[in-house]
């Protein structure tokens, strides 16, 4: 799981490898009800923020009162869907230049993320950590 998503040609990629068997649930019960009634990027996006609030920001949030998560997985979203339109395709680089690339996408979404939600939500420097 690790190796073939870190080494995926893209971040759309990337995340089609990342959890099957939740991708695999979000698909059927969260983009495709989404994409009857909404274009491609907002199902998307909206698939993303579902994932963050459910899986992750319930606890959170509860403790927080910041749903950091839910507005990473927003942000994640948008940078999948992002190197989607752009053409992203990193299949003839190294695999050290393709996990770099994840790499730099989760943590710098995490860290655009993180100030959004503050900035958004105001809240304590425990929706940092």
């Amino acid at each position: 799981m690790l190796t073939r998503s870190f080494g995926a040609q893209s971040f759309v990629a990337f995340w089609r490898y990342w959890n099957p068997v939740y991708g695999y649930f979000l698909y059927y019960w969260s983009y495709r009800p989404l994409r009857k009634y909404s274009p491609r990027p907002i199902a998307l996006v909206l698939t993303f923020a579902l994932c963050g609030f459910l899986l992750h920001d319930i606890v959170h949030i509860a403790f927080t009162r910041v749903p950091l998560v839910t507005v990473w997985f927003v942000v994640l979203g948008v940078g999948a869907y992002a190197s989607e339109a752009l053409g992203m395709d990193l299949s003839r680089r190294p695999y050290v230049v393709r996990a770099g690339a994840q790499v730099l996408y989760l943590l710098g979404s995490f860290e655009a993320a993180r100030r959004l939600a503050l900035l958004l939500f105001g809240g304590t420097q425990s929706a940092s950590q």
